[in-house]
Parts: structure tokens; sequence; C-alpha cells
């Protein structure tokens, strides 16, 4: 998504459906930032079911990798390893 003030910024928005996650995105947030590796986002659209990751601040494609795999982590865990 653009940034909301307009500015030639680009982020990652993603959506959480609670029946499917487990969850609800205010509680994925918290869930990212406990991990070993805290994970902060943009979370101002929480209550409305989304946030968003800035890729501005990452200095690899592995570390996207990262974010990944502790999303999946955290939905595979609120679904009982489903």
């Amino acid at each position: 998504i653009r940034d909301e003030a307009g500015r030639e910024i680009y982020r990652c928005k993603i959506e959480f459906n609670p029946e499917y996650y487990g969850m609800d995105a205010k509680a994925v947030v918290r869930k990212l930032q406990e991990g070993d590796v805290a994970i902060f986002t943009r979370d101002y659209q929480a209550n409305l079911g989304s946030i968003a990751v800035d890729p501005r601040p990452l200095k690899s494609v592995g570390e996207l990798d990262l974010i990944y795999d502790r999303l999946a982590e955290i939905q595979k865990s609120a679904n009982g390893g489903k």
C-alpha cells in the first residue's frame, strides 16, 4: 500500500481474518513483539483488522522471511498446529 500521507513510501499491508487466523490483528501484533526477535509493525489499523510492514529498515530478504515465518508460526499455534 502507499503511504497514507501520499509520500513515495510503500508498505506491505496484512489483513487478518480472525476465524482463519485464530486471533485478531491486535493479538498478532502482541505475539510478533513477544518473539525471540521482536517484530514491530505499523499497527494503526489493527482495530480494523490489518497491520503494515515497512520494508525500509529491513537489511535483507532474509528479514522478510523471518517476518513471514513468525506470522506462520503464530497462526499455526493459534489453530492447534494446523
